[in-house]
């Protein structure tokens, strides 16, 4: 791309803009496949709040998205960029409020759990998912307003509306609760992303755009070009006092 936008068959801003129209879509096409068959169809989730749910996946991979597209370019070797990809990946689950109560990790590391995706993507997915829901097949309600489940032991007993079943997995899971913040963190992941966009479109700009002088080869790569060049007379070694270089007989005496 590089190569392309110095000849001259297309600007940054037309790669950027052309880029982008492709890649909003795809994020949708790309969130229908990941949860339409499995989570919707076979494991039938609550089919009601299906929209709300493609929203949130299709913010959530587009903040990765937009975070692979950093990485891809703020690195001259791709294999360092894959690697730290990988590593916000596994972070974004570490600090996802799931595994590690957010309350239990340490500063500086808890602001992981803020700028990452994960975090703010499960919270919403199980508030989505068990909104609105009705549990009555396996939970009774007693006179009092509380609930058992005569064929399940108490521990797995979580209620008999979806709000009661938020709040029972809130004891376990302080990240995911009865309060409705799905819109909220749809912002939030699409601010990330933006963030990750911009940080793209910055160094595009200076990888794209930035020129460098040539320079002088130095003695001991003029050296190496020669033994690669087996010392052919075609391949002059081009060294000596003409560029500043103070070079030992010997290599004087080879060129």
């Amino acid at each position: 791309i590089k190569r392309e936008v110095k000849d001259g068959m297309f600007s940054p801003v037309a790669y950027l803009a052309s880029n982008m129209i492709l890649q909003l879509p795809l994020m949708i096409i790309l969130s229908l496949s990941v949860i339409l068959i499995g989570p919707y169809c076979i494991t039938n989730f609550h089919w009601p709040n299906f929209p709300q749910m493609l929203i949130l996946i299709a913010a959530a991979l587009w903040s990765f998205e937009c975070c692979g597209q950093v990485l891809s370019v703020a690195f001259r070797n791709p294999l360092l960029g894959m690697l730290l990809y990988l590593c916000i990946w596994f972070a974004s689950f570490l600090f996802a409020g799931i595994m590690v109560p957010e309350r239990d990790v340490i500063w500086p590391f808890r602001i992981f759990a803020f700028i990452l995706p994960m975090r703010w993507t499960l919270s919403s997915m199980a508030t989505i998912e068990f909104a609105d829901t009705d549990w009555g097949g396996g939970a009774i309600r007693q006179p009092d307003g509380s609930f058992t489940c005569p064929e399940l032991p108490d521990l797995m007993c979580y209620g008999v509306t979806g709000h009661e079943v938020l709040v029972s997995l809130e004891n376990s899971f302080p990240s995911i609760g009865p309060v409705d913040h799905v819109w909220r963190d749809v912002g939030i992941l699409l601010g990330i992303a933006a963030v990750f966009k911009l940080l793209f479109c910055v160094l595009f700009f200076r990888k794209t755009t930035s020129m460098s002088e040539p320079r002088v080869p130095t003695a001991s790569e003029q050296l190496s070009m020669h033994k690669m060049t087996g010392g052919s007379v075609h391949a002059p070694l081009v060294v000596g006092t003409a560029f500043g270089q103070n070079l030992p007989p010997f290599v004087q005496v080879m060129n």
